[in-house]
């Protein structure tokens, strides 16, 4: 299955580069973290170089932990051999025995955290965190709303039905044309000073597939076509041209 694809591009987050060499393919590949701990390992140096350039060097969702968890899917945007990686993000799966990120975040202001998620579980819940891209691949269409759209399309194969994500201010612009709707009455008027004093993370929250209605009308479409079709081929045209995108985000639980 093939189609074209021209997106809106939002870099959230991005490291910087001096040189733009020419890109003309990326795979977009979704596994259990577990099994492949090297490429765990390079994406987490990758998140951390990332807040590192941002002036961030502590965030709840920065540690390595993960890389041992059965129950984390990282998604990753490389080059087609895999040597770079160009971004990506991880789904992690809430457990009795394991708290979400967010909500070691959210803990230190408000201890409620845990029973607002706990009541989710049963459902199936999952965080989207550790969200980068490197600004190699900015102006192609394939920053953070791509990797987002893929966690949305992975939902019913992970088994959720609640897809959380701690925004910030540059998150919250966007996050809603996803079906994402901000959760109240937690933390501080909805939200705590994180990562730093000086901002305000919010948690976000998708419904499967009752907010699917509410996304954008172009986001929904590509969503349910990586639905359909989870190793989908096709072209992403932005502001620095098009890109062949292949997909493999058949993983699931």
């Amino acid at each position: 299955m093939n189609s074209s694809w021209t997106r809106r591009t939002t870099t959230a987050t991005a490291t910087t580069t001096t040189t733009a060499p020419k890109i003309s393919q990326v795979h977009i590949r979704a596994y259990r973290a577990i099994d492949d701990v090297k490429t765990s390992m390079r994406f987490a140096e990758g998140h951390a170089a990332v807040l590192a350039h941002h002036g961030i060097q502590r965030v709840a969702s920065a540690n390595a932990e993960w890389v041992n968890d059965p129950d984390v899917y990282v998604i990753i945007a490389t080059s087609p051999g895999g040597e770079k990686i160009y971004g990506g993000a991880r789904i992690q799966i809430r457990r009795p025995d394991r708290y979400l990120p967010l909500e070691t975040a959210f803990a230190k202001y408000d201890k409620n955290i845990h029973q607002v998620i706990g009541k989710m579980q049963d459902e199936g819940c999952g965080e989207l965190c550790a969200l980068w891209n490197s600004m190699e691949v900015a102006g192609f269409g394939i920053g953070s709303r791509l990797i987002i759209n893929c966690a949305v399309s992975m939902t019913q194969r992970l088994k959720i039905r609640h897809l959380l994500a701690l925004t910030s201010p540059v998150t919250r612009r966007f996050i809603p044309a996803f079906g994402f709707y901000t959760i109240p009455n937690i933390g501080i008027d909805g939200g705590i000073p994180y990562p730093t004093e000086r901002l305000k993370a919010t948690v976000a929250h998708f419904i499967n597939p009752d907010r699917l209605v509410f996304m954008d009308q172009e986001l929904n479409k590509q969503a349910k076509e990586l639905m359909i079709n989870p190793r989908l081929n096709t072209t992403s045209t932005g502001p620095r041209g098009s890109l062949n995108l292949c997909f493999d985000l058949g993983v699931s639980r």
